[in-house]
């Protein structure tokens, strides 16, 4: 099974995972009990976090590959030197 579960909605883990879509779970940050009963939740319904692991794995491999975010920060530090000058 791939790695899934609960997480904070918090800064880039938004982007990657759509609550209950894509990737995982979200919670408030500083909410232990939610974050806890997510997890135990998917745990519970191992099929649903298959879909969800799934989902998110096949997006980060769409658009996060490491190639493609060293290329985007080569192309920010172009564009800051540019400004410099």
């Amino acid at each position: 099974m791939q790695p899934t579960g609960g997480g904070t909605a918090v800064d880039g883990v938004r982007e990657v995972i759509i609550s209950g879509v894509r990737g995982g779970i979200l919670v408030p940050p500083g909410n232990p009990s939610a974050l806890a009963e997510a997890t135990l939740s998917l745990l519970r319904d191992r099929e649903r976090a298959r879909t969800l692991a799934s989902a998110g794995r096949a997006w980060v491999e769409s658009n996060l590959s490491a190639t493609d975010m060293v290329r985007e920060i080569a192309q920010e530090y172009v564009r800051a030197i540019a400004v410099r000058r």
